[in-house]
């Protein structure tokens, strides 16, 4: 288990408001961030006002932009194991880190002042990851991060795409163009992945996708070959298989996904466990 603890507190005065009225007695709040287990972080502040809805809880910083995470319930000014889950786009296994800041920020606008407490924290990094707030296959404390490419789905089987792409992360811009995840087997665990159900010509790819361009010289590229087909056992044991964005599952049995040549959002095989397309696309 692996602890981050690393604690910075501040305080100041909310440019919005018109001064910075006095911080009532005993409200010094600060926060502890702790890494439990795979991209979830547990959040937990003291010293916060009195009220029940004390902090509001931000990530900061490094190459992330700013991802709201959310309001927690505090008691006598505190609260702790929070949990905010995120998950990532744009890279599978991150072999680096970044510094990002988790942010807890109370404003009274009756007494008319603000306090905060921050806390630096390494997550995994790479060049092209993306990051988004996911949702989580459990609740509370115990959750587990979901929806993010190779993360498990979430509870309505769907995968969740980063509020930002690539592109932000280059240009400090948030855009609504980013690659898709489609659910796919591994093992006994359905997972979400880009790397299945694209074909040739499917934009934007990054150099994790398989069949993205690896020589291009800038990012997002384009596909120059084709992806395998998702697969999926059914209810009946037998696999499906998916290819999805105008592509259709190759007739000759490669279990590829190829152009279709038609609006085909998504072609799913028969259901017999044959590696073949439906008709009509």
């Amino acid at each position: 288990m692996r602890h981050l603890t690393l604690i910075a507190t501040i305080a100041f005065c909310a440019v919005v408001l018109p001064g910075c009225g006095t911080v009532p007695s005993g409200v010094n709040p600060s926060i502890t961030v702790t890494s439990v287990q795979k991209n979830v972080l547990l959040i937990s502040g003291k010293g916060f006002a009195n009220v029940p809805l004390c902090a509001h809880l931000s990530i900061q910083g490094g190459t992330t932009g700013s991802i709201s995470i959310g309001d927690p319930t505090c008691t006598n000014g505190a609260f702790s194991n929070f949990p905010f889950p995120y998950s990532y786009a744009g890279c599978v296994n991150p072999t680096s880190t970044t510094t990002a800041t988790i942010l807890a920020v109370y404003v009274d606008t009756q007494a008319n002042y603000t306090t905060a407490a921050a806390q630096p924290t390494q997550i995994p990094w790479d060049k092209y990851c993306m990051l988004a707030k996911a949702s989580c296959v459990n609740s509370g404390a115990a959750c587990v991060a979901c929806g993010g490419e190779g993360e498990p789905v979430c509870s309505n089987g769907s995968c969740i795409e980063p509020a930002c792409t690539y592109a932000m992360q280059q240009n400090l811009l948030c855009v609504a163009t980013q690659p898709d995840l489609h659910p796919e087997q591994a093992g006994t665990q359905v997972v979400c992945t880009a790397n299945c159900g694209h074909t040739m010509g499917y934009q934007p790819c990054y150099p994790y996708m398989w069949g993205c361009d690896g020589s291009a010289s800038s990012y997002p590229s384009t596909i120059i070959a084709p992806q395998p087909t998702c697969m999926l056992t059914g209810s009946n044991g037998l696999k499906g298989f998916s290819c999805f964005d105008d592509s259709t599952i190759d007739k000759n049995g490669q279990c590829i996904c190829v152009p279709s040549f038609s609006t085909c959002p998504v072609n799913v095989s028969p259901g017999d466990g044959m590696c073949s397309p439906t008709k009509p696309c």
